[in-house]
C-alpha cells in the first residue's frame, strides 16, 4: 500500500466517526481537512516532552494536547506504515 493509498484509508475512517476535528487552537469540519507531513521542526519540539510515547505506525492517528498557562492546542497525528513519516490533520490547501 502506497502512503497515499494509507493516509486516504485513514482519513475515510476518521470522517466516518467524526465532524470536526482539532487543529491548533480551533476545530475544522472533516470534510475540509486532509493529512500533511508533519514539519520537522513541529516534531522535534513535540518529541522533547517528558509525556510524548512515539507513536506506532499503522496504529490509529493519535491526539496530541499541548498547554501552557490559559493557552492549549490540539493536534491528531498519524504515523504512517507505509514511510514511517509522521502526519498531521490540518486545513485542506483547497478549500
Amino acid at each position: 500500500m502506497t502512503v497515499i493509498d494509507e493516509l486516504a484509508r485513514e482519513l475515510a475512517v476518521i470522517r466516518s466517526g467524526h465532524d470536526i476535528l482539532p487543529f491548533m487552537t480551533n476545530w475544522i469540519p472533516t470534510s475540509e481537512a486532509e493529512f500533511r507531513m508533519l514539519p520537522e521542526d513541529m516534531l522535534a519540539i513535540i518529541r522533547s516532552s517528558p509525556d510524548y510515547r512515539e507513536l506506532v505506525p499503522g496504529a490509529p492517528p493519535a491526539r496530541l494536547q499541548f498547554s501552557a498557562g490559559d493557552e492549549g492546542a490540539e493536534l491528531v497525528i498519524y504515523r504512517a506504515l507505509a514511510d514511517r513519516r509522521h502526519y498531521m490533520l490540518a486545513p485542506s490547501r483547497r478549500g
